[in-house]
């Protein structure tokens, strides 16, 4: 065999089929057996300063009964929180609006405390809260008054 033949023949380098085919493809089945490709979202939450006066529209009702919740990392947080949870559903289901639910969180608290109390509210579906400080407090919105027509019934018409 010739040199000229030997440099026609076509090498199949085969570490190199192996990098180019079977390290991609296993890397994809590794980051789907880790979830690297799961969806995130994101909620948009505005803090208040601490030293700052909010205006009379962000003004909570007055209520005087709150069930508090005392998040400081302890071990039973996760039994805090669902309860919590059952509160928050609770206090949506039945439209009070006398009552509400405290979530106070410690100098000691972690995050996944706070954005799991954020959950909550955003799963049992909490139209009103708000943060004050350490807490983040769930209420029912006060009904809206009706206008003056709508307080006046219709006038009858006799024929």
């Amino acid at each position: 065999m010739s040199i000229q033949e030997r440099n026609k023949r076509i090498r199949i380098y085969l570490p190199g089929i192996i990098s180019l085919i079977a390290l991609p493809m296993l890397c994809i089945w590794y980051f789907m057996l880790h979830h690297s490709f799961t969806r995130q979202t994101v909620m948009q939450v505005a803090f208040p300063d601490r030293f700052e006066k909010l205006p009379a529209r962000f003004d909570l009702p007055h209520i005087e009964r709150f069930v508090v919740i005392n998040l400081d990392n302890d071990k039973e947080d996760k039994i805090k929180l669902d309860s919590g949870q059952l509160r928050v559903r609770e206090l949506i289901l039945s439209q009070d609006t006398t009552w509400g639910v405290k979530f106070h969180f410690s100098d000691y608290s972690k995050y996944w405390e706070f954005i799991r109390a954020l959950d909550i509210c955003k799963i049992e579906r909490a139209c009103c809260f708000r943060f004050d400080h350490d807490d983040l407090i769930v209420i029912n919105r006060p009904p809206r008054p009706k206008p003056a027509n709508e307080l006046s019934p219709p006038p009858l018409i006799r024929m």
